[in-house]
């Protein structure tokens, strides 16, 4: 869950930057936080459902 707060925060950051390549690198932060936060939901359902059992 920290690497999805990170990549959203920096995400965000680089989208009000106003530098060259900026907005590249907004969207390639924002890509990594939906995988971040896919990943995040997986490990929670595993460890939610093994937990169970």
């Amino acid at each position: 869950m920290g690497a999805t707060v990170g990549t959203l925060i920096l995400g965000l950051f680089s989208m009000f930057s106003h530098e060259n390549g900026a907005e590249l690198r907004s969207n390639k932060m924002m890509r990594l936080r939906i995988l971040f936060q896919t990943l995040s939901i997986l490990i929670f359902s595993v460890l939610l459902f093994s937990h169970k059992l």
